[in-house]
């Protein structure tokens, strides 16, 4: 009975990752698209949210070479 429990369970996996491999999900869907199956949809939010992390990290880069020029030492080793 084990063994039919088993093999119940492989089927059911099987069906299981078959039905998976069927869907198309796209990555950025179009406002007027009538789907369930994307990533991202292209409305104003999810472009003001683009914009917001793209600035995030330009300044984040900035910070990070700006604490690099004023930080930086210049001086020599004290130790010869």
């Amino acid at each position: 009975m084990d063994t039919m429990d088993t093999e119940e369970r492989k089927r059911e996996l099987n069906k299981t990752d078959k039905k998976e491999t069927d869907k198309n999900t796209q990555f950025v869907k179009e406002e007027e698209q009538n789907t369930r199956e994307y990533v991202f949809q292209k409305n104003k939010i999810t472009k003001t949210a683009f914009y917001i992390i793209i600035a995030f990290l330009i300044l984040l880069v900035v910070g990070l070479w700006v604490s690099g020029v004023f930080f930086e030492s210049s001086t020599t080793n004290p130790n010869p």
